[in-house]
C-alpha cells in the first residue's frame, strides 16, 4: 500500500498502534478488545447476528466496541436489538457525529489534524465525502454511498439527517470524519480495497492471500457486509474442509505435475488459520487445520507461524511509517492447543500402525483369490504382494519419501495407488544391463478390491475421528463430514 504524508509536518504521530489478540477458545469474547472501554450498568449492548458459517451464526459485541464515542452520555432507555432498531441506532449514530465535530474544537490550534495523519494514497479519492481515521494515524478518503451499499453499520450511520449547522472539518479538505480507533489500519485498508476493487485475492489461490482474507472476514463480520462475508467463508472453507471429498481435492492442488507436495503455496500455516478460527468462533475449520499443523514434525509445530506484523502491516514499510512498524513475534500455539495437537498425531500414528500390521502386513487373501482358488497355493502371490506394499508404506511413514508426517489419509491413498503402479523392479542387481524387470504387483482382481474397499473405509473412519482425536467433539456439530 503506497502511503504518502498529508501535508508537510514537524511532528509525528504519537500514538500506538492496536493490535487484535486471539482468544484460546471459539467464542464471542474474541472480538473484544483489551483496551475497549468499560462499559457502565448505563451503557447498552448491541446484539449483530449475521452468517459465519452457513445461516445462523451470532455475534456479539458491544456497539462501543465499534464506535466507543456513542458513549460519552450515559443513555437510560432499555437495551435494543441492533438489527431491529434501526431508529435508535440512527439517532445515537447522529450524536455521534455531533460530539466528533465538538471534540475537534478543543483541538490545539497550532497543530492541525491533517498534519498528524497519514494519508493512504491508494484509498484517498478527491472526490470522497468521507474519511476514515485508523489507529488516530491512518486516514482514507472514501465514499459514503460506495460503504453503505456494502455495509449496514454504514448504511445505517450515514443514513441519519444531519443538522444543517453541522460543521465540517476544514483540515481534512472540508470532510466529515469517523474515528476507528479499535481497527486495525491494515484490516481496513483490505476492506476497502475489497469494496473498490472487488475480493482480489479470490482469483487464484495463494497462501500469501490469507491476510487480505482474514482482514476483510473481521471487518465484513463487524460492519456487517454480508456479500464480502460470504466470499470469505467460500474460501476458507474450500481451504479448510469439512468433509473428505473436499480434503482430497485440496490436497491434490497442492501437489504440482512432479508430484511434489507444496501445501503452504495454497493454503496458509494452520497455526494462524487456528488463531483466526479461535477469534471468529469458526469452529468448522479446527479440525483439518489441526490435522494438518500435526503432520508437522514436534519442533515446527511448536516455532508456529511468522508473525502478524511482516503480513498485514507491509503496507507501512514505505515513506514516513517504517518507524511505526514492530518486530512481531512467531504466532504461536497456547499450552492447550500445543497438547492437543501433539495428542492427535499420537492417535494418527496408532492408528496407522494398528492398520498396517492387520489389514496389510497380516492380511489373509480374499476368499475370491484367483491364486488361492485356481493354483492351490493358498494365495501365495497376493501375500507376497501385500508383504512388499508393507515395506513401501512404511517407507512413506514419516514423511520420508513424500515430505508428510503422520498423515494417514494420504499414506492409505498411496497404499491403494501402488496397486495399479507398473514401475516396481522384478530381479537382480540394478542398473539397467542387469536384468532387472519393471512390473506390476501379482494382485488378483478379487484381493484388489477387498484392499481398496479396506482403505477407503479405514480413511473415511480417521476423517470422521478427527474431532475427537484433537479434542473437539464437544465443539463440532453431528454435520462434521457430510456435505452441506
Amino acid at each position: 500500500m503506497a502511503i504518502e504524508s498529508c501535508r508537510s509536518s514537524s511532528s509525528s504521530s504519537s500514538s500506538s498502534s492496536t493490535g487484535y489478540s486471539s482468544s484460546s477458545s471459539a467464542s464471542s469474547n474474541a472480538d473484544e478488545s483489551t483496551d475497549s472501554p468499560t462499559l457502565s450498568p448505563t451503557h447498552k449492548l448491541f446484539t449483530f447476528k449475521c452468517d459465519l458459517g452457513s445461516s445462523n451464526h451470532t455475534f456479539s459485541s458491544p456497539i462501543a466496541r465499534i464506535f466507543p464515542t456513542l458513549f460519552q452520555t450515559p443513555l437510560d432507555t432499555p437495551t435494543r436489538t441492533y438489527i431491529s432498531e434501526s431508529s435508535k441506532r440512527r439517532s445515537r449514530a447522529s450524536s455521534f457525529l455531533g460530539q466528533k465535530r465538538r471534540s475537534s474544537s478543543r483541538r490545539n490550534p497550532s497543530a492541525t489534524r491533517s498534519s498528524l495523519l497519514t494519508r493512504c494514497s491508494e484509498l484517498w479519492f478527491n472526490d470522497g465525502n468521507i474519511v476514515l481515521i485508523a489507529e488516530q494515524q491512518f486516514a482514507f478518503k472514501v465514499h459514503r454511498g460506495v460503504l453503505a451499499r456494502h455495509s449496514e453499520v454504514f448504511a445505517d450511520m450515514f443514513g441519519v439527517p444531519q443538522p444543517m449547522e453541522m460543521e465540517v472539518d476544514a483540515d481534512l479538505e472540508g470532510c466529515q470524519h469517523v474515528e476507528m480507533p479499535h481497527d486495525l489500519a491494515d484490516d481496513i485498508y483490505h476492506f476497502l480495497k475489497s469494496i473498490y476493487d472487488g475480493l482480489y485475492f479470490m482469483t487464484r489461490r495463494r497462501s500469501s492471500q490469507f491476510p487480505s482474507l482474514s482482514s476483510v472476514l473481521r471487518l465484513s463480520t463487524k460492519y456487517i457486509a454480508p456479500v464480502l462475508h460470504q466470499r470469505c467463508m467460500d474460501q476458507l472453507s474450500a481451504d479448510w474442509p469439512t468433509t473428505l471429498d473436499a480434503w482430497d481435492t485440496r490436497e491434490s492442488e497442492a501437489t504440482d505435475e512432479r508430484g511434489v507436495y507444496l501445501p503452504r503455496e495454497s493454503s496458509a500455516h494452520p497455526v494462524v488459520v487456528i488463531e483466526l478460527a479461535n477469534e471468529m468462533g469458526l469452529v468448522d475449520l479446527l479440525p483439518s487445520a489441526f490435522y494438518d499443523l500435526s503432520r508437522y514434525g514436534p519442533s515446527k509445530i511448536l516455532v508456529g507461524a511468522p508473525g502478524r506484523a511482516r503480513l498485514l502491516q507491509k503496507e507501512k514499510t514505505q515513506k514516513n511509517c517504517d518507524q511505526d512498524l514492530e518486530t512481531s513475534k512467531p504466532v504461536t500455539l497456547t499450552e492447550d492447543l500445543f497438547v492437543r495437537t501433539l495428542q492427535g498425531r499420537e492417535q494418527a500414528q496408532r492408528f496407522l500402525h494398528s492398520f498396517i500390521m492387520t489389514h496389510i502386513w497380516n492380511r489373509a487373501p480374499s476368499v475370491d483369490c484367483f491364486y488361492q482358488s485356481e493354483y492351490g497355493s493358498g494365495g501365495r502371490a497376493c501375500q507376497e504382494s501385500f508383504y512388499f506394499i508393507t515395506l513401501n508404506v512404511l517407507r512413506a511413514v514419516g514423511g520420508i519419501a513424500c515430505g508428510r508426517d503422520a498423515d494417514p489419509l494420504f499414506t492409505l491413498r498411496q497404499a491403494v495407488d501402488m496397486l495399479s503402479r507398473m514401475d516396481f523392479i522384478d530381479g537382480s542387481g540394478c542398473g539397467t544391463n542387469t536384468g532387472e524387470k519393471r512390473c506390476g504387483l501379482r494382485l488378483c482382481g478379487a484381493c484388489k478390491a477387498d484392499f481398496t474397499e479396506a482403505c477407503g473405509n479405514a480413511r473415511k473412519h480417521v476423517w470422521m475421528q478427527l474431532p475427537e482425536w484433537f479434542g473437539l467433539q464437544d465443539v463440532i456439530g453431528g454435520t462434521w463430514g457430510t456435505a452441506e
